[in-house]
């Protein structure tokens, strides 16, 4: 068993009745649809201890470069809805001399915590799941798989494009070739 699965049961039976805890986990936890990891997650949900978890951008850690995500524990929480963030697109990567590290900057960390705390939904970025959900999906607690995403309207048909983009590289295509030939005369000519 990987060391963070024995130190998360450790915190979660160590908590009072109205304990807290957030905890860093590999992200690897927030997915994994078998052994420990899912027992761990099932454990908190059926209880309605887990209030949320945040998937952190990989190089968070400058000694690490394995992807994080944080869960927090609420033996409070009174509702049946679970926070899930994808903060992995934020933050700007460094060099350091033992390696890289992703920084985040103080409006992203403003932005992580504002929207977690107020629960507040985003496409793309966070959403607000009913406990229902999560059991439904196999107690996965992974934010992709909930959150929204915005969809672009294109403005043009894409295969009429793709038509439209192959005549003009055919046109480009038979000029650039007609004025190598014409060179290829020149030259011969000479």
């Amino acid at each position: 068993m990987a060391i963070y699965e024995t130190f998360l049961q450790h915190a979660i039976a160590s908590l009072s009745p109205r304990g807290k805890a957030a905890i860093v986990v590999p992200t690897g936890f927030v997915s994994a649809s078998n052994g420990i990891p899912l027992k761990i997650r099932k454990h908190l949900v059926d209880n309605n201890w887990l209030r949320g978890v945040i998937h952190m951008p990989s190089n968070i850690f400058a000694t690490t470069g394995t992807s994080v995500s944080i869960i927090f524990i609420d033996k409070t929480k009174s509702d049946d809805k679970v926070m899930l963030m994808d903060a992995s697109n934020l933050g700007t990567k460094v060099s350091l001399e033992d390696g890289q590290r992703t920084v985040l900057s103080n409006d992203e960390k403003t932005k992580i915590t504002s929207f977690f705390k107020g629960r507040i939904q985003e496409p793309e970025f966070s959403v607000l799941v009913e406990k229902k959900q999560v059991e439904d999906n196999g107690y996965s607690v992974q934010a992709g798989q909930y959150v929204e995403i915005n969809l672009n309207e294109l403005g043009y048909n894409v295969d009429e494009r793709i038509k439209e983009l192959r005549k003009e590289i055919s046109i480009l295509l038979s000029s650039e070739i007609e004025k190598s030939l014409e060179l290829i005369n020149l030259i011969g000519d000479k």
